[in-house]
This record gives C-alpha cells, structure tokens and sequence, in this order.
C-alpha cells in the first residue's frame, strides 16, 4: 500500500517492462523469500520505485539489494542441452539414471516439507519457523489454483527420498523448493528430477530458472547445468518501529 501510495499518478512509466522476477520484498515480521507469482520490477525498475519513495519521505524505511539468479533458456534440442552440463554433472545424471528410482507427480506439499524438517532445517542458522512452511503451503496452494505448479517425488523401496517444486510461469519454469534424504542425495535423485524437467520442456522458448542460490556450493551445483547467472535487484521494506527495525536489520544482514 505504501508502495502504491508513493508512486501514485506517476508522470513517467517506468523504464522497462516488467518481468517475473518477483524484487520487491516487503515485511513487518520476518524476510520471506519473493513470491514468483507476484509482478516484478527490474535493476532499472527498483531505482525508479526508490527515487518515488525518495520523494514521498519514505527513504529511510527502503533499503536496495542486488540478488543473483540462474537461468537456463530450454531452446535447444535436448541432447544439446545436455551437453551444456559439467563434466561431473552427467556422470552424476548417469548414476541417478542406474538407480532403482520410480517417479511420482503429485498435488501434496507434505512428504516435501517432512524430508526438510528432517534433513536441511537444522543446517539453517536459526532454524525454520513454522510461518514459513505456512507461506510454503500458501505458494503451493496459489499454484496450484492458477495450475502453474508441478510437484514430483522420487521414491526408493516404497519410500519418498527426495522431491521438488517447480513453479511454471510465464515462460519460465522456477525451481522453488527441494529437499532430498541421505538416500535421495546418494542416489543424485534431485539431478535426475530437474533433468527429467529440462528434457520435457526442452525445445521451448521456456527458461528454467535455479532461483537465488544462497550458498556458493548451491550456485556451483546450478552452474553445473549451464546455467548462467542473471542480476536483479530486491528492494526491502522496514515498517516496524524502533528499536526493532534495528534488530531486525542485523538479523537479516546476518543471515545473508
């Protein structure tokens, strides 16, 4: 609401077209991750918003970040797609292929969140709060309305191992959420899941896009595709009062 009081009746539009890059983040809590369903603004459209809210007497309260991403354009024949993958990548894509995986598309988030809470949550500083499995759950359920979610599990012995959540949308296919046991990690499930995805989409005018890798062994694992990086620009908003507003910034400047 602030933002849209801001930048009402603007004499100019914005510099260039929106993409769906979701970069403008607004929280009175906690940071969440963007939404990829929501608009976006760009490098250029972030510092257009900035110089409105610079004129509106909101400076101090919006703060500017460049994110990366990773993005695989799917135009090629699929063969040519996989060539553009490491070295170690299709050896690993080739022992996901040699195990004993079945497959299973499905509507329900819950076995996804359950490998999370069991294998990744305590390797995050802080933990995972349970809002943010609720805006999990929200995200899926709006995808799924708008039936742009695809959810698949890899299964090992009549057992979920691994999965992941993909968001399709406006040409581009975002892979939004994962998680994988110890088994589904040995067994390169989560290779083979986005492998399967490049190849069925393969020949499109779709971009398969990694999302903001957080970690540098993360961004390697999706360079191992091809996938080159994009900058774009989040622009944050702080509303709460002192001294949380502090706090909160420490706490999130902290956790990268």
């Amino acid at each position: 609401r602030l933002i849209r009081a801001a930048c009402a009746a603007p004499p100019v539009a914005p510099p260039c077209r929106l993409t769906p890059r979701c970069v403008a983040h607004f929280s009175t809590t906690h940071p969440t991750r963007p939404s990829p369903l929501c608009d976006a603004v760009s490098v250029a459209h972030a510092a257009w918003y900035r110089q409105r809210a610079v004129a509106s007497g909101l400076a101090a309260q919006f703060e500017l970040q460049h994110c990366y991403t990773y993005l695989f354009p799917l135009d090629a024949p699929y063969p040519t797609l996989r060539q553009c993958y490491s070295p170690d990548r299709r050896m690993n894509l080739r022992r996901a292929q040699k195990f004993p995986w079945q497959w299973q598309e499905s509507n329900d988030l819950g076995p996804l969140i359950d490998l999370f809470r069991q294998n990744h949550a305590a390797q995050i500083e802080g933990g995972v709060s349970e809002t943010a499995y609720d805006l999990l759950r929200k995200v899926h359920e709006v995808l799924q309305e708008k039936q742009a979610v695809r959810l698949r599990y890899a299964v090992y012995n009549g057992q979920i191992e691994a999965g992941a959540m993909f968001a399709v949308y406006q040409k581009r296919i975002i892979y939004l959420f994962n998680a994988a046991s110890a088994v589904g990690r040995k067994g390169n499930a989560r290779t083979l899941l986005i492998d399967q995805i490049i190849e069925e989409y393969a020949e499109t005018d779709f971009v398969f896009d990694f999302e903001s890798p957080e970690v540098a062994s993360i961004a390697g694992f999706y360079q191992s595709f091809g996938a080159k990086e994009e900058v774009y620009s989040m622009l944050h908003y702080n509303g709460l009062p002192f001294p949380l507003k502090q706090l909160q910034a420490r706490r999130r400047k902290k956790g990268g």
